[in-house]
């Protein structure tokens, strides 16, 4: 996995959703999350994860990391819902 200076997000929650993601996905770098061929494993990977299992600003930070976006949703499950989407668009291009 990437040490901290290399980590693409600031907060410690969203370091740890991405780690979570890259070990269910398969994947040995956390930059490997962001392969075309990869998304729909990250998909469902994501699905598995509850929106309250972390903070808002994890969820907001991991948005950025995985889709290049950020909202402003003060719930979890909105900014989920945002990055599945964002997800299956990106695996349709």
């Amino acid at each position: 996995m990437e040490d901290e200076k290399s980590c693409p997000v600031s907060s410690s929650h969203a370091q740890e959703m991405l780690e979570l993601l890259a070990k269910r996905v398969g994947c040995e770098e956390l930059s490997d999350l962001l392969k075309k061929e990869e998304q729909g494993k990250v998909f469902e990977a994501l699905s598995c994860i509850g929106a309250d299992d972390y903070p808002v600003s994890a969820w907001n930070e991991v948005s950025r990391y995985l889709i290049g976006r950020e909202y402003t949703y003060q719930n979890g499950t909105f900014v989920k819902v945002e990055i599945l989407h964002g997800l299956l668009q990106i695996n349709r291009k």
